[in-house]
């Protein structure tokens, strides 16, 4: 059984809203094609500029990406260091005043525990 191409094409009318809902994007891709056209070609002595230009650039983005990792290390270290204080200074402080206020307990409930001994 032979079949023609033409039963498996889509109706007319299917292929006209296809086209018409892509219309608006075939006036915008003419528009920005002109707009390339429109466009002055640089001057080779600036062209040459700009590429002379490049070694500087990339010197310049290589300095900066040594910034940022210092920039991170940086970063770390300072939270390496605020914890250490937090846990010296803040928990370790915390730890001391729970011990004094334990002994002091111990002491209060000793001295009265003797003041009520020789009350009896």
């Amino acid at each position: 059984m032979v079949t023609s191409g033409r039963e498996l094409e889509p109706p007319t009318p299917a292929k006209a809203a296809t086209v018409l809902a892509a219309a608006p994007e075939f006036a915008a891709a003419a528009s920005q094609l002109s707009a390339i056209g429109d466009t002055p070609v640089p001057a080779p002595a600036v062209s040459a500029e700009m590429v002379a230009l490049l070694p500087r650039l990339q010197e310049a983005e290589e300095v900066q990406r040594r910034q940022a990792q210092r920039i991170a290390e940086l970063r770390k270290r300072s939270v390496e260091v605020l914890e250490g204080w937090y846990r010296l200074g803040v928990m370790g402080v915390n730890e001391c005043f729970a011990e004094w206020d334990e002994r002091t307990a111990r002491v209060e409930s000793e001295v009265v525990r003797k003041a009520v001994e020789r009350e009896v």
